[in-house]
């Protein structure tokens, strides 16, 4: 039965299911939830039970690389308590000692991998006499002095506070390796910024308004295995894009359309905001 340690951590033992699709003693693990380090652990048994030789996880899953985690009993009939994880393009199958625990396990972890996207944001100004410029990468306010026009950085500022027309949290695909990592967007009129945390002032990468050819919903022909997804087209490269449900989706996708557009038909380097 699924319990929580002395730090509130999620535990139990579940079933792993084998190459012949059967699950027996053989396949059992203890599951750790740990939200802190952002990973599911599995083991061989209780740790605390291993020896301190071999009491390290025999396999872990980051959770920002689970797209879903599912009730699989209609596609393994005859395992009973079954639910499926997702991840990274993979599908672990996995058994629990009752129906309650299974649905507890699918709760928590789907819950523990929430992408959470929040809405549209009205966009914020720079005060009088000044705007929001990129420098190396950092987005700094700078602020005009009287009639000669020297202008001083003022402040850095984390992702989160930047002024945006949207932001939120999201899993994209890398370029080269093409495994799936969760990053903070910031959409704003340098244009579809990245970054590794809400907290980080320099972004990973930033799309210019001006580079982006289309932003279109995708359906699942290309990634099976996850939904919800959107891509960006640009000149150089398409990004796939993933969100925590389909109305985040297409939030994302008309309002990046949108003001690339303006940028397009005004041929200014920033968009009107109303």
């Amino acid at each position: 039965m699924a319990q929580r340690d002395i730090e509130g951590r999620l535990y139990g033992t579940l079933i792993l299911e084998d190459d012949n699709h059967k699950f027996v003693k053989k396949g059992e693990r203890f599951f750790l939830l740990d939200l802190k380090e952002g990973r599911l652990k599995l083991y061989y048994d209780r740790p605390d039970r291993l020896p301190k030789t071999s009491n390290s996880p025999c396999q872990e899953i980051q959770l920002n690389f689970i797209s879903k985690v599912s009730d699989a009993r209609k596609v393994r009939p005859k395992a009973g308590n079954c639910f499926c994880i997702t991840h990274a393009g993979d599908q672990i199958y996995i058994q629990a000692t009752s129906e309650k625990e299974m649905q507890y396990w699918i709760d928590e972890l789907n819950e523990a991998c929430k992408i959470t996207v929040p809405i549209a944001q009205t966009p914020t100004l720079a005060p009088g006499n000044s705007r929001y410029e990129v420098a190396g990468g950092v987005i700094n306010l700078m602020q005009e002095s009287g009639d000669s026009g020297e202008e001083s950085v003022e402040h850095n500022m984390p992702a989160l506070s930047l002024p945006s027309y949207m932001s939120g949290y999201a899993v994209k695909q890398g370029a080269v390796r093409k495994n799936w990592k969760k990053r903070y967007f910031v959409l704003d009129t340098n244009g579809l910024s990245y970054f590794k945390h809400d907290q980080d002032k320099e972004p990973i990468k930033t799309i210019p308004l001006t580079d982006i050819q289309d932003a279109r919903l995708v359906e699942g022909q290309h990634h099976p295995h996850r939904q919800n997804l959107f891509e960006v087209v640009t000149t150089d490269r398409t990004f796939n894009i993933q969100c925590d449900s389909r109305t985040d989706s297409e939030s994302w996708v008309s309002h990046i359309n949108k003001f690339a557009k303006q940028v397009i038909t005004s041929h200014v380097g920033s968009p009107d905001i109303h």
